[in-house]
């Protein structure tokens, strides 16, 4: 039996254009946004932004605890 291996992330934004193409590919293939961070490494936040049309404005800095 052979084994056929999802594509990667960086071949998906290579086939759909951009990372936000890509999420949306994967959101209609069937994907849970916990799938795609889990699976691809993108950090949830930017998954959910994409899912409602959101583009982020720039990096997003959070607080660091000293």
């Amino acid at each position: 039996m052979t084994l056929i291996r999802p594509p990667s992330l960086s071949k998906l934004i290579e086939i759909y254009g951009s990372l936000r193409a890509a999420i949306q590919h994967l959101l209609e293939s069937g994907y849970t946004p916990e799938d795609i961070s889990w699976k691809m490494k993108i950090p949830y936040h930017l998954i959910r932004l994409y899912m409602y049309g959101s583009e982020p404005s720039g990096r997003v800095l959070f607080a660091r605890a000293r």
